[in-house]
């Protein structure tokens, strides 16, 4: 029996069953044998390699019509940006007050790619506010992670005031990251003011330093949006992402269809999504395209400091209980949720964009708005 089926069975499969080869050879070896089993095929996810997310480079044929979508996308949330963009500069309006604070927490930018230089220029970033946590300066960056994440802040939030903090120089060398992000975190709550924490990356297992300051930041009014995951349906939402109070952030195409790069949505959780599969990013003076939730996470925060903006010019009647409720999570993904659009794929989603929530150059419509926040915002 075992010569003329079991042998030739094994001998067919071995390469698809090469885990399990010292299982079949221990079963037809001699009693006593056996070696011990090595459990390979669902690791613990506290074992997993802490990184960044990994980004994915799309292929010729898919990215021409992403990035047609990623562009369709921002073009037509231009009417969004000037109105947000028109409260700072109107002579009819106080300005007095300070802008909204993005701090992004990743791999610093390379200062020297045009998109970072104009940002700069234009005021957006402010060199005298960001901070190292590694050896090398903030502004210098051989991985483009956190490049691409500013950039794409920047496209979002046009009247933000965004602050780089580098937790880390690549995405292969991350052994401290964790106490550093933890200490990053505290700057920003604490010396920074940040009224947004972007964390466009993500880890399994625990970490209470970072739970701490996490936790921390939520007490002080500070909303944190981070990235869902990359790991497609094999895990659940990384952290800090999964954390209590935590905006998680999945990523569409340019059109709302859901990446297959998402985690499985959660039905006890709103489940939303932004552009961030096939989105156009600049490196090295080329357009790349690229797709992954750590993407959909800075444009998510941008759309949020444009809200807050928004709140604080129209709907200056706020009591006390609902000018903090606009500063938790709950309070920000009801004013998210007027912002989106059910889709439903592997679960139902919001998908983020503003052109959902009214038509911003009529006046009529955007002041319908003010009223609906001030409304969802009592009775969240």
């Amino acid at each position: 029996m075992y010569q003329r089926i079991l042998k030739p069975i094994f001998l067919r499969n071995r390469q698809l069953l090469e885990e399990f080869k010292e299982v079949f050879a221990a079963n037809f070896a001699p009693r006593g044998t056996l070696p011990p089993f090595r459990r390979t095929i669902k690791p613990d996810v506290s074992d997993l390699t802490l990184k960044l997310f990994d980004t994915q480079d799309l292929s010729p044929s898919m990215s021409k019509e992403k990035l047609e979508h990623c562009d369709n996308f921002f073009n037509d949330a231009k009417a969004f940006f000037r109105y947000i963009e028109g409260i700072r500069s109107s002579p009819y309006r106080s300005t007095k007050r300070k802008k909204i604070r993005i701090v992004l927490l990743d791999s610093g930018i390379d200062a020297q790619e045009w998109v970072m230089e104009e940002a700069i220029d234009e005021g957006l970033i402010d060199p005298a506010e960001c901070e190292s946590f590694v050896d090398s300066p903030w502004n210098k960056a051989d991985d483009m992670h956190g490049t691409n994440v500013a950039e794409l802040a920047t496209r979002a939030a046009p009247a933000a005031d965004i602050v780089i903090g580098k937790v880390c120089e690549y995405r292969d060398k991350l052994e401290d990251l964790l106490p550093r992000l933890a200490k990053a975190i505290t700057w920003a709550t604490h010396e920074k003011k940040a009224d947004i924490i972007c964390l466009a990356l993500g880890y399994r297992g625990v970490n209470d330093a970072v739970d701490t300051a996490v936790d921390d930041a939520i007490r002080e009014g500070i909303l944190v949006v981070a990235a869902a995951s990359n790991d497609g349906a094999r895990f659940g939402r990384a952290r800090p992402a999964s954390l209590d109070g935590v905006i998680c952030m999945h990523a569409s195409d340019g059109v709302g269809n859901r990446g297959d790069m998402n985690p499985p949505w959660l039905d006890e959780e709103k489940n939303f999504l932004t552009l961030g599969d096939g989105v156009g990013v600049q490196w090295k003076g080329r357009t790349l395209p690229k797709a992954g939730t750590s993407f959909a996470t800075p444009i998510a925060a941008g759309f949020i400091a444009c809200m807050l903006e928004f709140v604080a010019d129209k709907v200056t009647d706020l009591t006390p209980v609902q000018a903090r409720k606009l500063r938790r999570k709950k309070g920000m993904e009801a004013i998210l949720q007027m912002m989106s659009k059910e889709v439903y794929g592997a679960g139902k989603h919001y998908y983020i964009h503003p052109q959902h929530m009214c038509n911003w150059e009529n006046h009529d419509e955007v002041d319908r708005i003010a009223d609906r926040i001030r409304n969802v915002l009592q009775k969240v």
